[in-house]
This record gives C-alpha cells, structure tokens and sequence, in this order.
C-alpha cells in the first residue's frame, strides 16, 4: 500500500536501523510509482499530439534509418 504511514520506531539498535531502511525503501518505492504515472500520462499526451497532427512527421537515428512516423507521414511517401 502507498498510503500506509510511517509507523514511529525511534530505537538505536538493529530494529531501529532496519525500520529506516525499510521506510528509505518504501518512500523509493512510491516515488517510483509516481514518476511511473506521470511519464506514462506523459507518453499518451505526447503520443495523442504526434498521431494527431495534420503534417507529416518522421523521426530518423543518426545511421538514417526510420525510428518513427505518423500516419500522414507515411501517406505522403506512399504517393
């Protein structure tokens, strides 16, 4: 669960050292979850714009090879 709380462990020995690891751990955990979420909504946002345009757009490596196209791209070079 991310929406559990910290529980206050306040001990100086072994208990207490692996109580803040393990909240190191789940705050890492949880972050990672969000920068998920956002990179994903992100993506579709970014995704929704490229297949959407009404120029066509082609992206190439540096080797020249194609990495990606839209649709009116790809309708333009079947002419």
């Amino acid at each position: 669960r991310t929406d559990a709380h910290r529980l206050p462990i306040k001990r100086n020995d072994e208990i207490g050292t692996l109580a803040e690891a393990f909240e190191l751990f789940r705050c890492d955990a949880i972050r990672r979850l969000e920068v998920t979420a956002e990179l994903s909504e992100q993506k579709h946002f970014l995704e929704t714009i490229f297949d959407n345009m009404n120029d066509g757009l082609s992206l190439y490596a540096a080797d020249r090879s194609l990495l990606a196209c839209n649709t009116v791209f790809e309708q333009l070079i079947s002419l």
